[in-house]
């Protein structure tokens, strides 16, 4: 058997990510595991980024229905047929939940999820990172739904015979949509902060941002920002 890339050299092995045969010169070994160069480098940047469980049951149950956990754990196939059908019609939405809580559902390498203790990670941030990206998400839906219904007020004023308020009402359309729109980016912004630990001031900010929105999703993430200030402060020492 000839090496995939060196057809002149005999191959001494298998790549077990591709399943192309490698020579000598192309075998990387890796936790006992025979890899060509490629699939070597897709290895060791996946063994990186481990998909924490936390996040993904958070994802699941807030918006799971738009296949967003699925995509957080690498299942980019079946997460675009769960956006499609709006998470299986309810149905599989419920079924992600379960499986994620019961920690039986593994990421697109097959790999368990981690829990955020057995990393020792603090879930503050974690869990405020997750009510900010609600928070931006849902105020940019509001956003587009407002711009969509705009336009129907300068129609029905029109035919009411009252063209000023028609102007007033769009205009005003366009303004609320605007500063949903930016506030929406902001909370966004900060949940995304708050999951890779950095940038505590712009967590901070984007939290802050959630409660004129929704003080439900709002407050709780101000105060777990606050109180997990310490964990973005180990992330920052830690890459100085």
């Amino acid at each position: 058997m000839r090496c995939f890339y060196h057809p002149s050299a005999e191959a001494v092995g298998v790549c077990v990510g591709c399943g192309k045969a490698i020579c000598r010169e192309c075998l990387v070994e890796r936790e006992g595991r025979s890899y060509c160069r490629e699939c070597a480098v897709k290895a060791k940047a996946s063994a990186a980024e481990p998909r924490d469980w936390l996040v993904a049951l958070l994802f699941s149950i807030f918006l799971g229905f738009l296949g967003v956990d699925r995509f957080y754990l690498g299942r980019t196939g079946t997460a675009v047929v769960k956006l499609l059908t709006i998470g299986g019609f309810g149905i599989w939405y419920l079924i992600d939940v379960i499986l994620i809580a019961s920690n039986s559902l593994t990421d697109a390498r097959d790999q368990p999820l981690t829990r955020a203790d057995e990393v020792g990670i603090a879930w503050m941030p974690t869990v405020a990172g997750i009510l900010n990206i609600v928070a931006g998400v849902t105020r940019f839906v509001l956003s587009v739904a407002i711009l969509a219904v705009g336009p129907t007020y300068r129609i029905e004023s029109f035919w009411f015979g009252m063209p000023h308020v028609s102007w007033l009402m769009a205009s005003m359309s366009v303004v609320v949509a605007a500063l949903l729109l930016v506030l929406g980016v902001l909370s966004i912004m900060g949940g995304v902060y708050a999951l890779q630990r950095r940038a505590w001031g712009l967590s901070l900010t984007g939290s802050i941002s959630s409660v004129l929105y929704s003080p439900l999703l709002g407050i709780p993430a101000i105060i777990f920002v606050v109180l997990a200030r310490r964990e973005f402060d180990i992330k920052e020492s830690l890459k100085s």
